[in-house]
């Protein structure tokens, strides 16, 4: 009992680094972006994607060695569509990934280097797209939570 608590503490921290560090991208994103904010934004996506393997991680644990047990999960559509959501999440994130090392390099070598807008602006939809799958997976897990299926 006690260690299923623990787990899902530790999933639930690691699924709220997720999303605030999604949601610290977003608000670097904003129309005046200034150099200082798109230098952060390759490591703040850098603790995103630790946040992400830690969410995996631990509710992965939780999924082998919680109370409800890994055959709970392995046949809830739910579940899966979860999965899904977050996979898919980790796809979308691989473009603005690109494109924030790719700005970090250049902010480093070119001390007058501009970001231009519309790649602000094409980097941004990709981060609100990640976000709004974000949104979906709680859902989900509530649903599971309380017994329901697809």
């Amino acid at each position: 009992m006690a260690l299923d608590a623990v787990l899902s503490w530790l999933h639930a921290l690691s699924v709220f680094g997720v999303g605030a560090l999604l949601f610290a991208e977003l608000l670097l994103l904003q129309p005046t972006l200034v150099r200082a904010a798109a230098q952060w934004l390759y490591k703040i996506d850098l603790a995103y994607f630790g946040a992400g393997i830690a969410a995996v991680v631990t509710g992965m644990l939780r999924a082998a060695y919680g109370i409800k047990g890994w055959s709970f999960y392995a046949q809830n559509p739910l579940f899966h569509a979860k999965i899904s959501l977050f996979l898919t999440m980790g796809v979308v994130s691989i473009w603005p990934t690109i494109i924030f090392l790719r700005w970090g390099r250049a902010l480093r070598r070119d001390q007058t280097y501009m970001i231009a807008p519309k790649d602000r602006r094409s980097v941004r939809r990709w981060v609100v797209s990640e976000l709004l799958l974000f949104l979906l997976i709680p859902l989900l897990a509530a649903m599971m939570a309380r017994g329901m299926k697809v």
